[in-house]
């Protein structure tokens, strides 16, 4: 963020900084999100990626889908199968995404600082 700042004025710092603080997203709400409800994309929307939280939001439904075709099959072996592939995935999915969480937030962070920078520099000449 540094790099941001150097060369500002005051008042551009001071408006960049306020810009800065409205777009920037905390890590820590994002984690709490992926957490408590990551299956469904929460934390993608809070982050504002729509697309990709849609994509989450649609493969785990996706999966009620294999669920019910398991459960519909009335063969014991057949949901056996459903429910390990669905607790695999959803186990698979819900870890690859704590695990690039802390990079997405930072690029996220660091695109709301250049823009942040881009406006305080064009209001303030």
């Amino acid at each position: 963020m540094i790099q941001y700042i150097q060369g500002m004025t005051p008042d551009q710092r001071m408006l960049f900084m306020s810009e800065y603080n409205s777009r920037r997203k905390s890590r820590g709400i994002a984690y709490i999100l992926a957490i408590l409800l990551g299956q469904i994309g929460a934390h993608r929307f809070y982050l504002n990626q729509l697309a990709y939280g849609i994509c989450l939001l649609l493969v785990h439904l996706s999966m009620f889908f294999v669920l019910g075709w398991g459960i519909g099959s009335k063969n014991l072996h057949t949901l056996q199968s459903a429910v390990t592939v669905i607790t695999t995935c959803v186990i698979v999915i819900w870890c690859w995404q704590l695990a690039i969480l802390w990079r997405d937030v930072d690029q996220v962070n660091d695109n709301a600082a250049a823009e942040s920078a881009a406006f305080a520099q064009g209001v303030v000449e």
